[in-house]
């Protein structure tokens, strides 16, 4: 009862050619290097108060300027142009929340994108 396990040429070759792959696959994850966590940084993009003068003025905007923000679509675009021009420039960015359609999860998408600023007449 010697035990010994006879493979045919084929398996011998097989597991061989298994064994070579999983050397060379080992190799590769061992030796090739790996970027350290220290060289790259992630930055937080927020608004600032530097981005007032690039957000959109909603008592100026157009239509398609406020179909173009984030949530609002036409319909809400003209309903915001509606209400502005029924009561007036709009005075604070909380003031949208009167426009029908628009609700605190929708003004708060919008804040970085708009302000209100005076307008000249």
């Amino acid at each position: 009862m010697g035990g010994r396990i006879k493979l045919s040429k084929t398996e011998t070759f097989l597991l061989a050619l298994t064994a070579l792959f999983l050397v060379t696959a080992v190799s590769v994850r061992l030796l090739t290097p790996r970027a350290a966590a220290s060289q790259y940084t992630v930055e937080a993009l927020t608004p600032s108060e530097e981005t007032e003068e690039n957000r959109g003025n909603i008592n100026t905007a157009s239509a398609s300027e406020l179909d173009a923000l984030p949530g609002i679509g036409p319909v809400l675009a003209q309903r915001i142009i509606d209400r502005r021009t029924e009561q007036g420039p709009f005075t604070s960015v909380e003031e949208l929340l009167e426009v029908d359609g628009i609700g605190q999860a929708t003004l708060d998408g919008l804040r970085e994108f708009i302000t209100v600023k005076e307008t000249k007449e």
